[in-house]
C-alpha cells in the first residue's frame, strides 16, 4: 500500500511541475484522483466501496 500511496503523491507532484514548466505558453494542467474502487487497493478499506469521479 505504501508504494501505491507515493505513486499517487508523485504523480501530483509531477502535475505541479508540469503546469510550472507550462505557466508561460497558457497551458492548463490538471490531476484527478479516481477515488478508491472495489478492486485493487480499495476492497480492503471497510464500509461500502467507493467510487470517485473527477
Amino acid at each position: 500500500m505504501a508504494l501505491y500511496g507515493r505513486t499517487k503523491l508523485m504523480t501530483v507532484m509531477w502535475t505541479q511541475e508540469l503546469a510550472r514548466l507550462l505557466d508561460a505558453d497558457k497551458v492548463t494542467v490538471n490531476c484527478c484522483d479516481p477515488g478508491f474502487n472495489a478492486t485493487g487497493p480499495g476492497r480492503d478499506l471497510p464500509g461500502p466501496p467507493y467510487s470517485g469521479a473527477c
